[in-house]
């Protein structure tokens, strides 16, 4: 879009104080407080205003309506949408299956069903009903965790971060923590192992370099003053070629040789083997094999839980875990802890790849990602605007959340081309549905990675795909 077009636009649009002071405004809202009348008329105008400024081609813009009766209608839906809450239901269809941004893991149909009994009522979350004495908050979960991965005991917090700030502070106040420089990884949202270590209060010994960490450097670096080797699994990224890093088991063996304790910031933590499906993450029975003192993971990541952190640990570290107060500070409510309790309780079944969404979106076949991107375009066939081409494409998925960075899933998307049009405006047009379907554009053309759609939600893409797709094809 050219300068002067742009400047066209933005002339068109009214004042505040013209807007708010208009009859039609008070007429249309005669009881609202003018601060929240203000805040309406601002978000209309400010998100019309980013719109002409954002775009290039006035294609690409939604259609914009800059009649006061247009403008109220659309103030009049902000504060309908003020009235519902923000949190809402989203369709992914980027092909990320533990998008961060997108909340994570999505939880079993029985972990839904159990949340809303505990969320909706009273429960036993520090009460033995068999005693009728005060329990152990979160106890059946220490003890389905240890049947599960073999740990002696276990420890559960609100976010690995928190795990792992848990566990230095515990045993490395004030006192000196090995890691390797290729370790010192930044997590989501900007946190770092060093910051984590600092905020612990203890104190940070960085030994090799970036690409190479030789046991030697953890050698020379172990002093009396030091508590703790920490080692980190740096899921989030990989350092390639000119490399060298210090095994699991060899700093196992250091730190019992020098008594001091190794903790093992495992990420993700997987509880099934995913190498049957090209995924090499730490199996999470296999690493306590290995006897590391204190293992930290996610439960909303490979687990398919909820947001929480896992302490799995030798049982002599466990009594002063929980006497930490940190361990009061970073506690878990009920509905966290029952979700995964009846998220572990999945991994005794069988079923449970088929029953837990992130292993079944993990492990489902090209062929059934395929299949349902057929029936998709099979019951659009009777709706074909001429210039709207459909059509299924091989593309890739993510695991996400900081699990396997370079490694990608074969899937498949349904791609959309729209000639003659910009294709920004059927994804922003998909992204404001009710629910909001989220997919990505890839050279000129939108798609939906179909294996982060679930099957539940096929029929609503298939009727937003109808209206949005029709709408734009009825302006042409």
């Amino acid at each position: 879009m050219q300068k002067d077009t742009k400047r066209d636009f933005l002339r068109q649009l009214p004042s505040v104080d013209f807007f708010i002071n208009h009859e039609a405004t008070k007429r249309r809202f005669p009881k609202y407080p003018k601060s929240l009348l203000l805040e309406g008329i601002r978000k209309v105008l400010d998100q019309k205003r980013n719109w002409i400024l954002s775009n290039t081609d006035r294609e690409n813009l939604p259609d914009l309506d800059f009649s006061i009766d247009g403008l109220l209608n659309e103030v009049e839906l902000y504060f309908n949408n003020f009235q519902i809450t923000n949190l809402k239901k989203v369709i992914n269809g980027t092909g990320v299956i533990l998008h961060t941004n997108l909340g994570r893991a999505i939880l079993a149909e029985e972990v839904v069903e159990q949340l809303s009994i505990i969320a909706g009522n009273y429960c036993n979350l520090e009460i033995d009903l068999f005693s009728g004495k005060r329990g152990q908050r979160g106890q059946s979960v220490t003890e389905l965790l240890r049947q599960i991965t073999g740990a002696e005991d276990a420890i559960i917090v609100n976010n690995n971060a928190a795990s792992v700030l848990l566990a230095l502070n515990t045993f490395a106040e004030n006192r000196q923590v090995i890691v390797s420089r290729g370790e010192l990884i930044e997590i989501g949202g900007s946190f770092r192992i060093p910051e984590i270590l600092k905020k612990s209060s203890a104190t940070l010994v960085e030994v090799g370099t970036t690409n190479k960490t030789r046991l030697t450097d953890y050698q020379k670096a172990v002093t009396p003053e030091c508590a703790a080797i920490l080692k980190v699994n740096p899921s989030n990224y990989q350092i390639v070629g000119f490399t060298e890093e210090v095994s699991l088991e060899e700093v196992i063996d250091l730190g019992k040789n020098q008594h001091i304790i190794t903790i093992y910031d495992l990420g993700s933590g997987s509880l099934v083997d995913l190498s049957p499906y090209g995924l090499k993450e730490p199996f999470l029975s296999k690493v306590i094999q290995k006897g590391p003192d204190i293992v930290t993971f996610s439960a909303d990541k490979l687990l398919g839980g909820p947001q929480a952190g896992i302490l799995l640990c030798k049982k002599k570290y466990a009594k002063a875990l929980r006497e930490n107060p940190l361990n009061r500070v970073l506690r878990p409510d009920k509905m966290t802890l029952s979700c995964l309790e009846k998220t572990l309780h999945l991994y005794k079944e069988p079923s449970a790849i088929s029953k837990i969404p992130v292993l079944s979106m993990i492990t489902s076949s090209c062929k059934t990602l395929r299949e349902r991107g057929e029936r998709i375009v099979k019951s659009l066939s009777s709706y074909r605007p001429p210039k709207v081409k459909l059509e299924i494409v091989e593309d890739i998925s993510r695991v996400g959340g900081g699990a396997f960075p370079r490694q990608e899933l074969p899937s498949f998307s349904l791609s959309i081309t729209l000639e003659g049009s910009k294709i920004t405006q059927l994804a922003n047009k998909l992204r404001l549905q009710a629910p909001p379907i989220l997919g990505r554009i890839h050279q000129e053309h939108f798609y939906l990675n179909l294996r982060t759609i679930q099957e539940e939600d096929i029929p609503i893409v298939i009727h937003h795909l109808q209206e949005v797709l029709g709408s734009m094809e009825d302006k042409k």
